[in-house]
């Protein structure tokens, strides 16, 4: 079988954000992780940062476009960097 951006019969791991022309990718980079409850315990925080990473591994390996640029010209390793990711 062929290995694509193609995931699923309508999603394509490269999709844009035509508001800012970011993908998925950037917008889990600039995150840095995924939206927990204010005041939530440091095991919560912990395993949504594990999740973030396990989502940006997978769209990885879905073959998400690391040089995609947004509009403003940034890749998500800019975003990354921006957002303090290490």
């Amino acid at each position: 079988s062929e290995v694509g951006h193609n995931v699923g019969n309508d999603i394509d791991v490269d999709d844009v954000d035509p508001r800012d022309g970011c993908t998925l990718l950037h917008q889990l980079l600039a995150s840095g992780t995924l939206p927990v409850v204010e005041g939530s315990s440091g095991e919560l925080r912990w395993q949504a940062e594990d999740a973030t990473v396990q989502l940006i591994a997978l769209r990885l390996h879905a073959g998400a476009g690391v040089n995609a640029q947004s509009h403003k010209g940034n890749s998500p390793l800019h975003v990354a960097c921006a957002a303090g990711c290490s």
